[in-house]
């Protein structure tokens, strides 16, 4: 329909406009990449009846349905339902999404079986200079951002109804040397969200609430952190 003006010169402005907002990325002005862990014939940590894999997917998808409601907020999710992803693909869709952040999620089991080890764990890069000085710079300024907005994350955290009311706790925030964190030079952190060997936690991951609070949680730091970008 021809604009009230009449004028082909506006209707062909609002059409490119409309066309442009369209192309991937360009009404966006922060993309973030939701991994969800594990996959298809990777399971993950399981017990009993809880598999990991359908955990971390459960999550990313909460997730993502909070951030598709914000203006400006690219989402790209590396599995989308349960398929399995060799490390080579993950690291495609990662890098095809230019994120500007990377949160991947994972659910822990303890070996030992420990009931006090349980809560949730934030993992940003660790420094590596063995490699080459050039690609090594670059990599510390990607995990100084990677801590940054996991120290932002983590002190949320600690306000948030997860830590005061589910009494869901803390349990580490720490560097690692992780395979995903091979895969990127965007910023990234790895939540391990709850402990799937302690009945507390497993009382609480059993509970859909809990699965949304989290999920809203996520998104409102991924939201806000980007807001400062």
């Amino acid at each position: 329909m021809i604009s009230r003006n009449g004028s082909p010169r506006f209707f062909s402005a609002l059409c490119m406009s409309l066309f442009l907002m369209l192309l991937p990325g360009s009404a966006f002005s922060f993309t973030v990449v939701i991994d969800a862990g594990h996959g298809g014939a990777e399971k993950g940590a399981v017990h009993g009846d809880l598999v990991e894999k359908d955990l971390c997917l459960a999550v990313a998808r909460g997730v993502r349905a909070h951030l598709v409601k914000r203006p400006g907020m690219r989402v790209v999710m590396t599995r989308e339902d349960d398929a399995t992803l060799s490390w080579e693909e993950r690291g495609r869709i990662i890098e095809e999404a230019d994120p500007d952040l990377i949160v991947s999620l994972h659910f822990n089991t303890d070996i030992f079986m420990l009931a006090e080890t349980r809560g949730l764990e934030i993992y940003y890069p660790a420094d590596d200079f063995g490699r080459p000085s050039k690609e090594a710079i670059a990599l510390f300024d990607r995990n100084n951002r990677s801590f940054a907005f996991g120290k932002f994350l983590r002190d949320r955290y600690l306000r948030s109804p997860l830590f005061s009311e589910w009494k869901h706790d803390l349990n580490l925030f720490s560097q690692r040397d992780l395979k995903i964190f091979r895969l990127t030079a965007a910023p990234i952190v790895l939540l391990e969200i709850a402990y799937l060997t302690s009945a507390d936690d497993r009382a609480r991951i059993c509970n859909g609430q809990f699965f949304d609070d989290m999920a809203r949680f996520i998104a409102a730091v991924i939201v806000e952190w980007a807001a400062k970008k």
